[in-house]
Protein backbone atom coordinates (compact mmCIF):
# COMPACT_ATOMS: atom_id res chain seq x y z
CA UNK A 1 0.00 0.00 0.00
CA UNK A 2 3.01 2.33 -0.05
CA UNK A 3 4.60 3.97 -3.07
CA UNK A 4 8.11 5.34 -2.71
CA UNK A 5 8.78 8.31 -5.02
CA UNK A 6 11.54 8.09 -7.63
CA UNK A 7 15.10 9.22 -6.98
CA UNK A 8 14.21 12.70 -8.23
CA UNK A 9 11.72 12.92 -5.38
CA UNK A 10 13.75 11.14 -2.72
CA UNK A 11 12.86 13.75 -0.11
CA UNK A 12 9.18 12.80 -0.26
CA UNK A 13 7.72 10.36 2.27
CA UNK A 14 5.95 7.29 0.89
CA UNK A 15 2.33 7.78 -0.13
CA UNK A 16 -0.20 5.18 1.02
CA UNK A 17 -3.24 4.22 -0.99
CA UNK A 18 -5.86 4.99 1.66
CA UNK A 19 -4.58 8.52 2.17
CA UNK A 20 -4.43 9.10 -1.57
CA UNK A 21 -8.03 7.93 -2.07
CA UNK A 22 -9.20 10.19 0.76
CA UNK A 23 -7.43 13.20 -0.75
CA UNK A 24 -8.93 12.49 -4.17
CA UNK A 25 -12.45 12.23 -2.73
CA UNK A 26 -11.98 15.50 -0.84
CA UNK A 27 -10.64 17.32 -3.91
CA UNK A 28 -13.13 16.00 -6.50
CA UNK A 29 -15.49 18.86 -7.51
CA UNK A 30 -18.26 16.58 -8.81
CA UNK A 31 -18.37 14.69 -5.53
CA UNK A 32 -18.58 17.90 -3.54
CA UNK A 33 -21.43 19.10 -5.75
CA UNK A 34 -23.27 15.78 -5.46
CA UNK A 35 -22.92 15.81 -1.69
CA UNK A 36 -24.23 19.39 -1.55
CA UNK A 37 -27.24 18.43 -3.67
CA UNK A 38 -28.01 15.47 -1.41
CA UNK A 39 -27.82 17.60 1.74
CA UNK A 40 -29.93 20.35 0.16
CA UNK A 41 -32.60 17.82 -0.83
CA UNK A 42 -32.67 16.38 2.70
CA UNK A 43 -33.05 19.85 4.18
CA UNK A 44 -35.77 20.67 1.66
CA UNK A 45 -37.76 17.61 2.71
CA UNK A 46 -38.03 18.92 6.26
CA UNK A 47 -39.15 22.31 4.97
CA UNK A 48 -41.83 20.78 2.74
CA UNK A 49 -43.48 19.14 5.74
CA UNK A 50 -43.95 22.37 7.65
CA UNK A 51 -46.71 24.95 7.42
CA UNK A 52 -45.93 27.99 5.29
CA UNK A 53 -44.41 30.86 7.19
CA UNK A 54 -46.93 33.34 8.65
CA UNK A 55 -47.35 36.60 6.76
CA UNK A 56 -47.58 40.04 8.32
CA UNK A 57 -49.37 42.77 6.42
CA UNK A 58 -49.74 46.48 7.17
CA UNK A 59 -52.06 48.96 5.43
CA UNK A 60 -52.41 52.70 5.93
CA UNK A 61 -55.24 54.69 4.35
CA UNK A 62 -55.94 58.38 3.76
CA UNK A 63 -52.39 59.69 4.15
CA UNK A 64 -52.16 63.38 3.19
CA UNK A 65 -50.77 63.73 -0.34
CA UNK A 66 -48.69 66.67 0.74
CA UNK A 67 -47.02 64.52 3.39
CA UNK A 68 -46.93 60.90 2.15
CA UNK A 69 -44.49 60.11 4.91
CA UNK A 70 -46.82 61.23 7.69
CA UNK A 71 -48.05 57.80 8.60
CA UNK A 72 -49.21 59.10 12.00
CA UNK A 73 -51.77 61.29 10.23
CA UNK A 74 -53.38 58.44 8.27
CA UNK A 75 -57.14 58.11 8.48
CA UNK A 76 -56.90 54.38 9.13
CA UNK A 77 -54.15 51.87 9.87
CA UNK A 78 -54.56 48.13 9.72
CA UNK A 79 -52.14 45.36 10.68
CA UNK A 80 -52.89 41.69 10.23
CA UNK A 81 -51.19 38.31 10.62
CA UNK A 82 -52.21 35.55 8.21
CA UNK A 83 -51.42 31.84 8.11
CA UNK A 84 -52.19 29.59 5.16
CA UNK A 85 -53.26 26.00 5.80
CA UNK A 86 -52.72 23.71 2.79
CA UNK A 87 -55.20 20.97 1.95
CA UNK A 88 -55.10 18.00 4.36
CA UNK A 89 -52.40 15.50 3.41
CA UNK A 90 -50.69 17.82 0.90
CA UNK A 91 -47.83 18.67 3.25
CA UNK A 92 -46.98 15.05 4.00
CA UNK A 93 -47.23 14.16 0.30
CA UNK A 94 -44.84 16.92 -0.66
CA UNK A 95 -42.50 15.92 2.16
CA UNK A 96 -42.52 12.26 1.06
CA UNK A 97 -41.78 13.27 -2.53
CA UNK A 98 -38.90 15.46 -1.39
CA UNK A 99 -37.50 12.66 0.78
CA UNK A 100 -37.56 10.27 -2.18
CA UNK A 101 -35.68 12.92 -4.15
CA UNK A 102 -33.17 13.28 -1.30
CA UNK A 103 -32.59 9.51 -1.14
CA UNK A 104 -32.06 9.38 -4.91
CA UNK A 105 -29.54 12.23 -4.66
CA UNK A 106 -27.73 10.47 -1.80
CA UNK A 107 -27.54 7.20 -3.76
CA UNK A 108 -26.21 9.05 -6.80
CA UNK A 109 -23.54 10.70 -4.64
CA UNK A 110 -22.53 7.33 -3.19
CA UNK A 111 -22.32 5.77 -6.65
CA UNK A 112 -20.13 8.62 -7.88
CA UNK A 113 -17.91 8.26 -4.81
CA UNK A 114 -17.41 4.53 -5.43
CA UNK A 115 -16.51 5.17 -9.08
CA UNK A 116 -13.98 7.86 -8.16
CA UNK A 117 -12.53 5.67 -5.41
CA UNK A 118 -12.04 2.80 -7.88
CA UNK A 119 -10.35 5.10 -10.39
CA UNK A 120 -8.08 6.49 -7.69
CA UNK A 121 -7.21 3.00 -6.45
CA UNK A 122 -6.32 1.76 -9.93
CA UNK A 123 -4.20 4.85 -10.63
CA UNK A 124 -2.36 4.43 -7.34
CA UNK A 125 -1.60 0.74 -8.03
CA UNK A 126 -0.20 1.64 -11.45
CA UNK A 127 2.03 4.28 -9.88
CA UNK A 128 3.20 1.93 -7.11
CA UNK A 129 3.99 -0.83 -9.64
CA UNK A 130 5.88 1.57 -11.91
CA UNK A 131 7.88 2.93 -8.97
CA UNK A 132 8.78 -0.57 -7.75
CA UNK A 133 9.69 -1.71 -11.28
CA UNK A 134 12.00 1.25 -11.79
CA UNK A 135 13.71 0.67 -8.44
CA UNK A 136 14.21 -3.00 -9.29
CA UNK A 137 15.81 -2.17 -12.65
CA UNK A 138 18.12 0.33 -10.95
CA UNK A 139 19.23 -2.37 -8.49
CA UNK A 140 19.88 -4.75 -11.38
CA UNK A 141 21.91 -2.11 -13.17
CA UNK A 142 24.01 -1.55 -10.04
CA UNK A 143 24.76 -5.29 -9.79
CA UNK A 144 25.53 -5.56 -13.50
CA UNK A 145 27.98 -2.66 -13.35
CA UNK A 146 29.75 -4.41 -10.52
CA UNK A 147 29.92 -7.58 -12.63
CA UNK A 148 31.33 -5.53 -15.50
CA UNK A 149 34.09 -4.22 -13.25
CA UNK A 150 34.96 -7.77 -12.23
CA UNK A 151 34.91 -8.96 -15.85
CA UNK A 152 37.26 -6.15 -16.89
CA UNK A 153 39.55 -6.96 -13.99
CA UNK A 154 39.68 -10.62 -15.07
CA UNK A 155 40.37 -9.57 -18.65
CA UNK A 156 43.22 -7.35 -17.48
CA UNK A 157 44.63 -10.36 -15.68
CA UNK A 158 44.53 -12.44 -18.88
CA UNK A 159 40.97 -13.70 -18.78
CA UNK A 160 38.41 -13.78 -21.59
CA UNK A 161 36.97 -10.51 -22.91
CA UNK A 162 33.63 -12.19 -23.67
CA UNK A 163 32.41 -11.78 -20.09
CA UNK A 164 32.92 -8.03 -20.24
CA UNK A 165 31.10 -7.81 -23.57
CA UNK A 166 28.12 -9.74 -22.17
CA UNK A 167 28.07 -7.53 -19.07
CA UNK A 168 28.05 -4.38 -21.20
CA UNK A 169 25.18 -5.76 -23.29
CA UNK A 170 23.17 -6.54 -20.14
CA UNK A 171 23.81 -3.04 -18.83
CA UNK A 172 22.58 -1.48 -22.07
CA UNK A 173 19.40 -3.57 -21.89
CA UNK A 174 18.84 -2.65 -18.26
CA UNK A 175 19.37 1.03 -18.98
CA UNK A 176 16.59 0.81 -21.56
CA UNK A 177 14.38 -0.90 -18.98
CA UNK A 178 15.11 1.85 -16.46
CA UNK A 179 14.21 4.55 -18.99
CA UNK A 180 10.98 2.78 -19.92
CA UNK A 181 9.98 2.31 -16.27
CA UNK A 182 10.80 5.96 -15.54
CA UNK A 183 8.53 7.06 -18.37
CA UNK A 184 5.70 4.89 -17.05
CA UNK A 185 6.26 6.16 -13.52
CA UNK A 186 6.23 9.77 -14.70
CA UNK A 187 2.94 9.27 -16.55
CA UNK A 188 1.41 7.55 -13.52
CA UNK A 189 2.57 10.37 -11.25
CA UNK A 190 0.91 12.94 -13.52
CA UNK A 191 -2.32 10.93 -13.49
CA UNK A 192 -2.35 10.94 -9.69
CA UNK A 193 -1.91 14.70 -9.66
CA UNK A 194 -4.75 15.07 -12.16
CA UNK A 195 -7.02 13.15 -9.79
CA UNK A 196 -5.88 15.38 -6.93
CA UNK A 197 -6.66 18.50 -8.95
CA UNK A 198 -3.08 19.75 -8.71
CA UNK A 199 -0.38 20.70 -11.20
CA UNK A 200 0.98 17.69 -13.07
CA UNK A 201 4.45 17.64 -11.48
CA UNK A 202 3.46 18.45 -7.88
CA UNK A 203 5.14 16.36 -5.14
CA UNK A 204 3.08 13.37 -4.04
CA UNK A 205 4.40 13.05 -0.51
Amino acid sequence: NLARPSAARADEPPLDRRTFERLVLEAHPELRAADARARASAAGADAEGRLPAPEVMAQVWQIPLAKPYAVNQAGMSMFCLTQRFPAPGSLSAREDAKRHEARAAALAAQSSERAVRREAGHAFVEYAEATARRALHIDHERVERRLLELARARHAAGGSFADAVRAEAEIAKTEADVASAATTEHAARRQLNVLLGRSLDSPLG
